[in-house]
């Protein structure tokens, strides 16, 4: 089973604030929303996964949005590290802040070997260079 993290840019600020489309999904589960970021916030994690994990509790997150009623959206992406042996996740939470029947809300976790999450860190920081462009990054979700 593969899971995917894409990345669509949608519109850019003059001071480099980007909105994206951020989907995930895997075999069971997808989440799409729209966010606001700024290239560093992405890179400082994608930093982080390169060097993924450190310990056995490990945990690097990218969090995007503020939590409450006056916010567009709000949503986390923890990878961590699930057992003894260095399996690890990513669990991709988030919601929007509309009222029914517009409101949504999802929260699963993405399986995924350390190098799989290595190799996103590299991925993302190459992207955050050119962020104009679609980012697509696939790799096998462990079960």
């Amino acid at each position: 089973m593969m899971a995917t993290l894409t990345l669509k840019p949608i519109w850019r600020d003059d001071d480099g604030m980007l909105q994206l489309e951020l989907s995930v999904e895997n075999s069971t589960h997808r989440l799409t929303q729209d966010f606001y970021a700024y290239p560093e916030e992405i890179s400082r994690w994608a930093e982080e996964l390169c060097d993924f994990p450190s310990t056995a509790a490990s945990e690097s997150m990218f969090e995007f949005g503020i939590p409450g009623p006056n916010s567009h959206c709000h949503g986390y992406l923890p990878a961590f590290v699930i057992d003894g042996v260095g399996h690890a996740a990513i669990e991709v939470s988030a919601r929007n802040f509309e009222d029914p029947p517009n409101a949504k809300a999802a929260r699963f976790s993405v399986l995924g070997e350390p190098s799989a999450m290595n190799r996103l860190g590299w991925s993302l920081r190459a992207w955050t260079r050119d962020p104009s462009r679609l980012f697509q990054f696939e790799w096998e979700e462990r079960t």
